[in-house]
C-alpha cells in the first residue's frame, strides 16, 4: 500500500491488509462486520491467537444500526478469539504489522464502504503505530511495556478545557453472558436487513405517502334509521322484519359543499399528489411544508365555513321535518283525534328519532391527514416500481439518486 496519508479502507482492502499480517492484527471498530471476523479466524491459525487483537462495543444497538452483527462475535467467540470490549467506541482501527490507520466505520442501515479512491481513513507512520496497537491491545501483548487504564482526568491549558482522556481502550474481555445479553435484545428487537434500511432511508428522503379526507360534505348521505311502530305499524311480526331509512336532505344539497371538495383537489393538483390506491397519495417530501400550511388554512376556511351554511342547512333540515310529519301523520292518526293532539305526538315522535340541527350536521365539517414513510410492506408490491415511473416519468431509481460525498458514500 502506498504512503498516503488518506487512504481507503473498506472490505477488500482490510481483508488483504489482515490476510497478509505475519505477525500481528489488530481491529477495533463499534462492531464486527461478518466478513472481517472470517478474516481474522482465518489469519490467527497462522499468526496463534495471542496476537489477534479484537475491540468492540457490546450494545445491541451496534448491531441494530448495521455497525456488525450478532453472528460475526460468535464466530469468533466459538474460534477462541478473545474479543474486548469499549462502550460506545464509533471509530475504526485497523492495524497489520507495520500498518496502522484510523477510519470512520459505517453504519450499513445508513452508509455503505466506500468504492477505491474516495478516503474514509488516515494512515498512521510507523511510531505512532506502535503507540496505538500499546493502546488499543494493551495487555502486554504489543512491544513495549504494559499499560493500564488511567483515571478520567480534566486537562486545563491557558485557552480551553480539554475533554477527559483514555489510556487505553478494550479493557474487559467479552463474555458469554454479553452474548447471551445481545442475543436476547436481539431477538426481542431484530436489527433491519442493512440494505433494505439505506434503501428506505433514501426512498422516504424523497417521497412521503399522505392519506387527506374531506369529513361531513356528503349531506345528501346523512339518514335516520326508521323504527317501525314509528310509522304507525302495530303487528309484532311486522315490526320485526321492517327496517328503513329517511334522508336527511334531497341530492341538490350537495350544492352547498362542492366547492369545498373542489378546493381541495386544487391544493392536491398544486402539491402534486399522485394517487397509489388504497395507500393514499404519493408526494415528494420537499413539497411535504407547504402542502401541510395550504391544508391549515382550508381548516380553518372549512370552520368559517360552517358559520356561514348554518342558516341554509336549517332551512333544509325544518323541510325534511315536515315531509317526515306528512308521512308519519296518514297512519299514526286516530279516530276522532283533532289536529292538536296529532301534532302533539307526531312531534313526540320526531323528538324521539333525535333529528340533528344544522350545527350538529356541520360539526363533522372537516378536513383530515396524515403524512408517513413508505413501508417495506408498500415497496414490495410489485406494481409500486412501475406506478412511480408512470406517475413521475422517471424510474425511481433515477428519482432517489443520492449525489456522493467525498469520504461518505460512492454508489456509482
Amino acid at each position: 500500500m502506498s504512503s498516503r496519508v488518506f487512504i481507503t479502507l473498506n472490505q477488500d482492502v482490510i481483508t488483504e491488509l489482515v490476510r497478509k499480517a505475519e505477525r500481528r492484527v489488530c481491529y477495533a471498530a463499534p462492531g464486527i462486520y461478518d466478513w472481517v471476523a472470517e478474516a481474522l479466524i482465518g489469519v490467527s491459525q497462522s499468526l496463534a491467537r495471542e496476537n489477534v487483537s479484537v475491540v468492540i462495543d457490546p450494545d445491541p444497538f451496534v448491531m441494530q444500526v448495521g455497525y456488525g452483527t450478532e453472528q460475526a462475535l460468535r464466530r469468533l467467540h466459538d474460534n477462541e478469539i478473545p474479543v474486548r470490549v469499549q462502550k460506545g467506541l464509533r471509530i475504526g482501527v485497523v492495524i497489520a504489522d507495520d500498518f496502522a490507520a484510523v477510519f470512520a466505520p459505517p453504519a450499513l442501515n445508513v452508509d455503505v464502504f466506500p468504492n477505491a479512491g474516495i478516503p474514509n481513513a488516515v494512515r498512521l507512520g510507523a511510531q505512532e503505530a506502535v503507540r496505538l496497537l500499546r493502546a488499543v491491545a494493551g495487555d502486554g501483548r504489543a512491544d513495549g511495556p504494559t499499560e493500564r487504564p488511567e483515571n478520567l482526568a480534566v486537562v486545563n491549558n491557558e485557552h480551553e478545557n480539554i475533554a477527559p482522556s483514555i489510556s487505553i481502550i478494550g479493557d474487559a474481555l467479552l463474555q458469554e453472558s454479553d452474548l447471551a445479553q445481545i442475543h436476547e435484545t436481539l431477538v426481542r428487537h431484530p436489527p433491519v436487513s442493512p440494505d433494505l434500511d439505506r434503501q428506505m432511508r433514501i426512498i422516504n428522503s424523497v417521497f412521503q405517502v399522505v392519506k387527506v379526507t374531506l369529513n361531513g360534505a356528503k349531506l345528501s348521505q346523512r339518514r335516520l334509521p326508521l323504527r317501525a311502530e314509528e310509522l304507525g305499524i302495530e303487528d309484532v311480526e311486522m315490526r320485526r322484519r321492517i327496517g328503513a331509512s329517511f334522508k336527511l336532505f334531497e341530492g341538490e344539497v350537495d350544492s352547498f359543499t362542492r366547492a369545498f371538495q373542489d378546493d381541495l383537489d386544487e391544493i392536491k393538483r398544486k402539491y402534486g399528489l399522485k394517487a397509489v390506491g388504497e395507500i393514499g397519495y404519493l408526494i415528494l417530501t420537499r413539497d411535504c411544508a407547504g402542502l401541510e400550511n395550504a391544508l391549515r388554512w382550508f381548516q380553518k376556511n372549512l370552520k368559517i365555513a360552517q358559520q356561514q351554511l348554518e342558516e341554509e342547512i336549517q332551512k333544509e333540515l325544518d323541510h325534511s321535518k315536515d315531509r317526515l310529519k306528512e308521512l308519519f301523520a296518514s297512519n299514526l292518526r286516530r279516530s276522532g283525534e283533532d289536529e292538536a293532539r296529532l301534532s302533539r305526538r307526531l312531534e313526540s315522535v320526531l323528538y324521539k328519532m333525535r333529528i340533528p340541527n344544522a350545527n350538529d350536521v356541520l360539526s363533522n365539517l372537516g378536513c383530515e391527514w396524515y403524512i408517513f414513510n413508505l413501508s417495506e410492506q408498500m415497496m414490495d408490491r410489485g406494481d409500486f416500481a412501475e406506478k412511480v415511473k408512470v406517475l413521475y416519468g422517471r424510474p425511481i431509481e433515477e428519482l432517489t439518486r443520492v449525489e456522493s460525498a467525498v469520504g461518505v458514500r460512492s454508489t456509482h
